[in-house]
């Protein structure tokens, strides 16, 4: 029981500032929460996971970060350079979404 509310306390700690900003209407806080998630993912990956691959996966989290970074930080959201951007990290983000649980 402690240790489930000393989770959800560093949950909450860690999301808080990313929950705050959060507008449902601008795509940029959707990127931002997705990288918030991905970072917790990349800190407790190897750590806290219960599996052989663990070490690997964490690569692939750190790959699909930089792809979600080199999205995130295109300027025109319709031109078609972000565009392929964002399809490469939905395409590499969807090929390793089941690989992510432990």
């Amino acid at each position: 029981m402690i240790h489930e509310i000393r989770e959800s306390l560093h949950s909450l700690k860690f999301f808080f500032k990313s929950i705050y900003k959060h507008r449902w209407w601008d795509y940029y806080f959707f990127q931002m929460l997705l990288d918030k998630q991905f970072h917790f993912m990349e800190i407790h990956y190897g750590k806290d996971s219960h599996f052989i691959g663990a070490k690997f996966t964490k690569g692939r989290i750190i790959v699909l970060r930089k792809f979600l970074k080199d999205w995130t930080d295109c300027n025109d959201f319709d031109e078609s350079d972000c565009k392929n951007k964002r399809k490469k990290f939905f395409r590499y983000f969807e090929r390793n979404f089941e690989k992510f649980w432990d």
